[in-house]
Parts: structure tokens; sequence; C-alpha cells
């Protein structure tokens, strides 16, 4: 009975437990590179691009998502600012000034025309 042993001496174990063989080297046919390394290489540089160019696409997103949400938070201020302007009392506020306090006195009501007087005496 003879038996025959074949040596893979480029083994490796990946993350997954399964057991990844450089079969061209092993077996004497390559140039005497390592031809996983370069097939490696080689997928890189042909995803690189596209991964790039998705990976920016995500980041242009990410900003308008951003700034959507400042838009949006602008808008809910401006709301509740609006909100707390509710009657028309807010907006009926009058002042009344006299520079002659001793010969007269000055008041306003809600009937008060907004600008200025001049009284003669």
């Amino acid at each position: 009975m003879q038996w025959h042993v074949i040596c893979f001496n480029k083994m490796e174990v990946n993350r997954d437990k399964s057991v990844a063989v450089d079969y061209i080297n092993t077996l004497g046919a390559g140039a005497g590179f390592n031809t996983k390394e370069l097939v490696t290489a080689l997928v890189n540089a042909e995803k690189a691009p596209k991964e790039s160019s998705i990976n920016n696409r995500i980041t242009e997103s990410e900003a308008k998502i951003s700034a959507l949400a400042s838009a949006v938070s602008n808008l809910n201020t401006l709301s509740a600012s609006a909100k707390a302007l509710n009657d028309r009392s807010d907006f009926q506020s009058f002042n009344a000034s006299n520079s002659q306090t001793t010969a007269f006195s000055v008041s306003t009501d809600a009937n008060a025309e907004p600008g200025s007087h001049t009284v003669t005496v």
C-alpha cells in the first residue's frame, strides 16, 4: 500500500474558520509571487472608486439630513414664538411721554392713535 501526502504550506485560517489555500503556488504553477495578495489587491483596486463614490453620497446625504433637522428646529422655534403672540393685546402696547409734566398729564388707552402730537396751551 502506498500513501501520497500533499503538503499545503500556504494555508491560512480565516475568521469564519474556513481554510484559504493558495492553490496556484502550492501546486507549483505560480510565478514565485503571492497570487492571493495580487488578486486581493486587484479586487480592492476595482472596488475602491465605487466605494469612494458611495461614501461621498453617504456624507452628502448626512449633511442634507443635518441641514433639514436644523431648519425644522428653527421652524419649531418660530412656531412657538408665534403662538406666544396669540391675541391682539400683544400688539396694543402704547406709551406716552410728556416733556412738561407740571403743565398737564398724558395717558393712553386702546383707542390711541400712533404718532407724535403737539399740545399748545
